[in-house]
């Protein structure tokens, strides 16, 4: 797959820091990331734990929080139930949710917290444990 990539930096105007972003021009991989879209649920059946512990990481710095708990919101029910069935694979219990049109997955037990932030390689609980 042939791709053109544009990297370039710059300032924010919300927090004022320098950042760095990549534009990605190929019709090829847009096409592949929107089927991946409609079967992202199969896909997260599918991975292997490595590679579910990577997407689940990425997925939280995107829809996550963290305070007492760990929680993740997103409109896919379906998504959530299949990372809950997979967080249990890997001996770490959840919950799901719905709040309105939105619907959550939710990890509470400080020992279940403290595995994910362990086990799981997001950016965001990785910062958070360093302040």
């Amino acid at each position: 797959m042939s791709f053109n990539v544009h990297f370039y930096d710059y300032t924010s105007r919300s927090d004022g820091v320098h950042k760095w972003r990549a534009l990605v021009y190929s019709k090829n991989l847009f096409h592949w990331f929107r089927e991946m879209r409609r079967d992202i649920v199969q896909i997260v059946k599918s991975m292997d734990n490595e590679e579910f512990k990577i997407f689940v990481g990425g997925f939280f710095d995107a829809e996550g929080t963290r305070t007492d708990r760990l929680v993740i919101d997103n409109k896919n029910e379906e998504l959530l139930i299949a990372i809950q069935e997979r967080l249990q694979q890997i001996d770490i219990p959840s919950h799901v949710y719905k709040y309105g049109v939105v619907h959550g997955i939710q990890i509470y037990r400080r020992l279940d917290v403290e595995k994910f932030c362990r086990l799981i390689p997001a950016y965001r609980l990785k910062a958070r444990s360093a302040e």
